[in-house]
Formats: structure tokens, C-alpha cells, sequence
């Protein structure tokens, strides 16, 4: 359905004596009623702007390679159009080319790869879904935007997709929210455990269950499913699995490892809170989100491996996880949630990629034992208590691009002897960090 409401704006926009400038899945915005939305026209073209240099070039991996700052007239969104309705399509098709090809700020195509389309992958695997025509239709109309950079000799027509059938983009009810009727419907295996009827969903476990593998082709793990099952030892989720719901491992404090496919996308909230028996977790690639909470109190764990398609830390994300001690924060990241490594007292080190740009309030607040951070320049927020009780903290480097520390960001770091700032900037920060005034160093 993405692949066709875009076929639409591609039909409304190419004849257009104007152009956008910078198409790409950031400046999409779908409304409610599915229907899509261009934003930020900063490199907008009209008639009035021709014979002008564009003001800037678009996203490389979404604007034509040969693309420069005389290259502005209405054409200048062709090859951005083909680029990416091909590429909803060919994920409509076959999805788990988002997954081998695609990051966070692309689909599949990279600028690298509009270079030399001999040498790109992609389209190999693409060849593989030909026997679709529109799929077929859309390939050639993309070497052909490669080729020409424009669509002024081709009918807009073409771009038009037919509207799917609702059968086929919809799935069944995969929500992880539990009714009464979903009970009293259920169907229950030889352990108690309650399914919906078409297996797609794991509704409910019985608390005394101590080992279990879920049903191959469920999923959902739907909320509270595995609550209080405090004698679980060990649990096999396959990989049909894509949702964990929220409560869905709560105080089961006997479970001490778990394995999570990476057909799953979506952590819950409070997913795995007071796991304490868990002391080491690996979240797959394929995780986008991990809830709030989502393994607060796992006083155990001691390891955890946060992948590159995060980009948030949730609030009270590891929040008191005691044994934690050392994380390592992905580059995908940018910001770190409230209260999301509190009570964390053996962490002793973290590292916090450029791309953070906000530390929220107590981020780190009690832990203690933590003897160095590096802030990097990327970070221009530091919320109320963020590194208070930080006892071990002795010195600090505050950035430059800096704009907000609230108060008692530091307090209780009673051996913070230094706050090294920015030469040049004393009177700047002395007002942010008034109650250190005495503490500060310009280097």
C-alpha cells in the first residue's frame, strides 16, 4: 500500500513545472488516512528559480550521482522518485532485503551503489522477483533515470501501480493487547498454554511452567503472556517471532538466558523486569526499538550487546541493573532517556557515540562507580541529577556546543574536583553551572 500512495505522488508530481529537491523517507510524512505529505522544501525548485543554482543537492543516497549545483530545474526529483519507489516495491515483495541492505537512513539503494550499478548487489537480488510486472516495469524505468537523470521524454502514466487488495497488506490481528474474548477463544497446548486459534499469537502461559519453545509460526508474545512465571528456567522463541509485548517476562527471576531471534523487531515495555537471574542478553540487528524499562531491575546481567539499528535508549531502560559494568552505546543512537542507567553502581564505563545529542535527567544518577565519561560535542543537553552521585567522577569535560545543563547535573559527585570547559566560554557556563563556579577550568 506505501509502494502505491507513493506511485500516486510520483503520477501528481513529475509532470509539475516545480520540484522538490530533496526526496527521501525523511521528508515523507503519512497521514492517518495513508495518504503522503511532503516536508522541508529548503531545496525546492519553481519556474521563477530557473537559470539559478540549486541551493543544495539533496541526500546522496537518494539524488542522482551525476547531480551538481547546475543541475536545477523540475526534473531534479526523477531519479530520486525511481529510486525509491523501486525500492518500496522490491521490499513489498520480498521485506527481508530491508533488513540485508537497509539502515536507518536509507532503503536500499546507496550512493555508492548509483555509481556503479554493475557492481551492485542489489539489483541481482532484484532480478530474482522479475516475474513481477510492475516490479519488471519499475527497474527499467530506474536504469533509465540512471541513465538520463530526467523523465522529460517518459509518460508519468507509468508509474502508476495497481491499488493492492486489502488481503494482501494487511495481516491478521497481530496485537499484542490480551482480551477476555482472546482467552475465552483460546487454544491451549499440552502445557496450558494459550494461543490464539490460528497460532499467531502466544496469549498466556501457566505460572508453574518451568521449560517451554514457543510454537513455530507464532508471532506475537503478547503482554503479560509469561508474568510472574517465576520457575522458568529456559525459553526457545523461534524465528517467526517479530513483537515482544510489554510485561511479557516480568519476575521470572529464574530465567538466565534467552535467546531473541532476529526476526524480531520490537521490545516491549517492561518486557524483561526483575529478570535477576539474566546475566547477559544479545538484542539482534533487527530490534528498532526497545521499550521503556524494557530490563529494569535485571540485577544480574552483567553484559548486554546494543545493536546498530537503535537510535534511544527508552526511559529506565537498564534502570537499576547493579551488576552492569561497562555498556557500549551504538553510533545509531541519539538520546538517552530519562533515568535510563540509574542505579547502575558498578558500572565503571560508557561510551557515548557523536551522534548523542541529549543526556536526560538522572541518565546516570548513582552510578558510583563510574570514573571517567567522555561528553562528546554532538551533546548539547544535560538534564536535572543526569551524573549525580557519580562519586567516582573526578574530572569532566563539558563541549563546546553545550546550550543546557540543568541544575544539580553533578550533584553528590563529591570527588569532582575539575569541570574543564571551552576556553572563552567561563561567563557562558558559570551561569549554567553556577553551583560549581569554583570547579571550573577553561582549557
Amino acid at each position: 500500500m506505501l509502494a502505491y500512495r507513493f506511485s500516486q505522488l510520483a503520477q501528481w508530481l513529475i509532470p509539475q513545472p516545480f520540484a522538490h529537491g530533496d526526496l527521501k523517507p525523511d521528508n515523507i510524512i503519512v497521514r492517518e488516512d495513508c495518504t503522503l505529505v511532503l516536508v522541508d522544501y529548503d531545496g525546492m525548485y519553481v519556474p521563477a528559480m530557473k537559470g539559478q543554482q540549486s541551493r543544495e543537492l539533496g541526500s546522496p543516497d537518494f539524488r542522482h550521482p551525476s547531480r551538481t549545483e547546475e543541475t536545477f530545474d523540475e526534473h531534479i526529483d526523477d531519479f530520486s522518485i525511481a529510486s525509491i519507489l523501486l525500492s518500496l516495491k522490491t521490499i513489498a515483495l520480498k521485506p527481508s532485503l530491508l533488513m540485508e541492505f537497509g539502515t536507518t537512513d536509507k532503503l536500499l539503494f546507496t550512493e555508492s551503489d548509483y555509481r556503479n550499478l554493475s557492481e551492485c548487489k542489489l539489483l541481482d537480488a532484484l532480478k530474482l522477483l522479475m516475474p513481477d510486472t510492475e516490479l519488471a516495469t519499475l527497474y527499467a524505468l530506474f536504469i533509465l533515470a540512471a541513465a538520463q537523470g530526467s523523465f522529460s521524454q517518459v509518460s508519468f502514466s507509468i508509474f502508476n501501480l495497481s491499488r493492492p487488495d486489502r488481503s494482501q497488506y494487511e495481516e491478521e490481528n497481530l496485537s499484542t493487547e490480551v482480551t477476555n474474548e482472546d482467552i475465552a477463544n483460546a487454544w491451549i497446548d499440552k502445557y496450558g498454554v494459550k494461543y490464539s486459534q490460528d497460532k499467531k499469537r502466544l496469549l498466556r502461559a501457566p505460572e508453574n511452567i518451568i521449560s517451554y519453545s514457543i510454537y513455530n509460526g507464532t508471532k506475537v508474545i503478547c503482554n503479560d503472556a509469561f508474568n510472574n512465571c517465576r520457575d522458568l528456567a529456559s525459553i526457545f522463541i523461534p524465528q517467526s517471532v517479530s513483537l515482544i509485548g510489554i510485561y511479557t517476562f516480568i519476575g521470572c527471576e529464574n530465567l538466565t538466558n534467552i535467546h531473541i531471534p532476529d526476526s524480531v523487531t520490537s521490545i516491549g515495555e517492561f518486557a524483561f523486569v526483575a529478570c535477576s537471574g539474566l546475566t547477559s542478553i544479545h538484542i539482534p540487528d533487527s530490534v528498532t526499538s526497545i521499550g521503556e524499562a524494557a530490563f529494569c531491575s535485571c540485577s544480574g546481567l552483567t553484559s548486554i550487546h546494543i545493536p546498530d539499528s537503535v537510535t534511544s535508549i527508552a526511559e529506565h531502560a537498564f534502570d537499576g541493573c547493579k551488576s552492569l559494568t561497562s555498556i557500549h552505546i551504538p553510533d545509531s543512537v541519539t538520546s538517552i532517556g530519562k533515568c535510563a542507567f540509574i542505579g547502575c553502581k558498578n558500572l565503571t564505563s560508557i561510551h557515548i557515540p557523536d551522534s548523542v545529542t541529549s543526556i536526560a535527567e538522572h541518565a546516570f544518577d548513582g552510578c558510583k562507580k563510574l570514573t571517567s565519561i567522555h561528553i562528546p560535542d554532538s551533546v548539547t543537553s544535560i538534564g536535572d541529577f543526569a551524573f549525580a552521585a557519580c562519586y567516582g567522577l573526578t574530572s569532566i569535560h563539558i563541549p563546546v556546543n553545550m546550550t543546557s545543563i540543568e541544575n544539580f547535573a553533578f550533584s553528590g559527585c563529591t570527588n569532582l574536583a575539575t569541570i574543564f570547559i571551552p576556553y572563552g566560554t567561563r561567563t557562558k557556563f558559570e551561569e549554567m553551572l553556577w553551583e560549581y563556579k569554583d570547579k571550573l577550568k577553561e582549557t
